[in-house]
């Protein structure tokens, strides 16, 4: 099951980074604001992921979030972001807890949000949904695994502002 968790914990990371829907802008000034008003924190409050294997659904998974399941995403005003990622799972018996942290740097142009991960020359378009107190980004991400069988995550994650 920790393989499972892991694979989750790191592809929700990567769909953060990867996906959703953003307000438009008409000029570089409204850019600006846009980017402001993604500065600050902001705490996962709902989210779930629907599993496909070769086309069929494995099911809904909502999200956990409680003091050791959550996803936390600060956007700095110096066009840095921090992501902490907290997931529990049983192991032996025995309840694990997992953390991780990716960073790097971001901008925002039109409707899209541009991420560089530290470390990575690549840049990862990120479309989303950004009201005054919520973030919302919707995905769906799809690869072939070592088996050959096609796998496809879609979903949606809803962050409030805090």
């Amino acid at each position: 099951m920790k393989t499972f968790k892991t694979t989750k914990a790191l592809l929700m990371l990567a769909i953060v980074v990867l996906t959703g829907t953003l307000f438009t802008s008409c000029n570089g000034d409204d850019d600006n604001a846009a980017a402001n008003s993604l500065v600050g924190t902001w705490f996962l409050t709902a989210g779930q992921t629907e599993f496909f294997v070769n086309g069929v659904s494995e099911g809904i998974e909502m999200e956990t979030i409680d003091a050791n399941n959550f996803t936390r995403i600060t956007f700095n005003a110096n066009s840095t972001y921090v992501v902490n990622i907290s997931e529990s799972f049983m192991q032996n018996g025995q309840v694990v807890i997992d953390t991780s942290t990716q960073s790097g740097t971001y901008s925002l142009t039109g409707n899209t949000l541009f991420i560089t991960e530290a470390g990575s020359t690549d840049i990862e378009e990120v479309p989303i949904t950004l009201t005054a107190n919520q973030l919302i980004i919707r995905f769906e991400e799809e690869f072939t695994d070592t088996n050959n069988d096609v796998l496809r995550f879609t979903g949606s994650q809803t962050f409030t502002r805090q």
